[in-house]
């Protein structure tokens, strides 16, 4: 493993231009990061380079359309300090994930996180309209729009997005935004009712089982449908409380396990039921009651990634963390 030379935080993208070309002239490997808070998640083991740079320092707010829900940020900024600038106007992004207040909207981003809001607003890359990078050989990419329907070339940001650092240093994104619930009505459900409430009742906002539970926490924005007042009410503080230790249980695992289907056996651990997802840790095994289970992220980075990065930048092709 290469040993780790230089650690350089940018403030301003013409220091990482000056970075990556000094990088590609001698041929050193550089890998882009955050604040490295889902790391452990990431990689099964540390990324090793010569030039580690932190684009946590990259935390500016260039505009925020309001009425068309859409904003442009830099990557360092946290979800949580997004979210302060948004609440105000009645917005939010509709990614909740674990690392919300330590980590980055790049790492966020760049990595294959979990959202809470899965079933309300997709998943997490899909709230990303375009965004600006440089390749390896310092060359500036502009992809995307900042409007949402957008059917203008190829679209290299959903190339970009998830490749961890591998393709790309990511600076700027173009988020969707949406319009925040004021309020949320909390529910207690017995897992066992799980199938009948997805049946007639519309999809929660949360709908998540915590470890040694039966019962799920079920929330949706008020005024609640009427045919799940049935259920006994929950205070919404322990309703917040819960869906936090829901991401922490998610943050302290080094991945997940994202089912095919609904399970068939009860889950006896943290379970997201709107993403049919769950923490998994290093010891335990893919559950066998679902062959088409998979583990998020995978541990093998695929053979494609190295060539990807040739064909991006065919001068500087080392890039991105050791891993092929």
């Amino acid at each position: 493993m290469n040993q780790v030379l230089h650690t350089h935080a940018i403030h301003q993208e013409g220091e990482l231009r000056a970075l990556l070309h000094e990088a590609a002239a001698s041929q050193q490997r550089l890998w882009p990061c955050g604040q490295q808070s889902r790391l452990h998640r990431v990689f099964a083991q540390e990324p090793q380079a010569e030039y580690v740079v932190s684009t946590a320092g990259l935390q500016t707010m260039h505009w925020l359309d309001r009425e068309d829900q859409t904003c442009e940020v830099d990557v360092g900024l946290s979800p949580h300090a997004l979210q302060q600038e948004l609440a105000p106007l009645g917005l939010e992004l509709g990614v909740e994930s674990p690392s919300h207040h330590q980590g980055t909207l790049g790492g966020l981003f760049l990595s294959r996180e979990v959202n809470l809001l899965h079933q309300a607003y997709g998943h997490a890359r899909e709230q990303v309209l375009g965004l600006r990078a440089y390749l390896a050989d310092g060359t500036q990419v502009q992809a995307g729009s900042r409007v949402v329907k957008s059917v203008a070339g190829y679209d290299l940001t959903r190339l970009l997005l998830g490749s961890e650092g591998r393709l790309a240093v990511v600076t700027r994104l173009i988020l969707r935004l949406h319009p925040r619930p004021k309020a949320l009505d909390w529910r207690r459900i017995p897992v066992a009712n799980w199938a009948d409430l997805r049946q007639s009742l519309p999809t929660p906002r949360y709908a998540f089982q915590l470890a040694e539970r039966h019962e799920l926490f079920v929330a949706w924005p008020s005024p609640l449908p009427q045919a799940a007042a049935c259920w006994p009410q929950l205070d919404p503080a322990v309703g917040e409380a819960s869906r936090l230790d829901l991401l922490s249980a998610f943050a302290e695992c080094p991945q997940r396990v994202a089912y095919s289907r609904r399970p068939r056996a009860l889950v006896s651990g943290p379970f997201d039921w709107n993403s049919l997802q769950a923490p998994w840790s290093d010891r335990e095994r893919l559950p066998s009651h679902d062959a088409h289970a998979q583990m998020i992220p995978p541990r093998q980075v695929p053979p494609s990634w190295a060539a990807l990065r040739r064909a991006l930048a065919p001068q500087a092709p080392i890039f991105g963390p050791q891993d092929d």
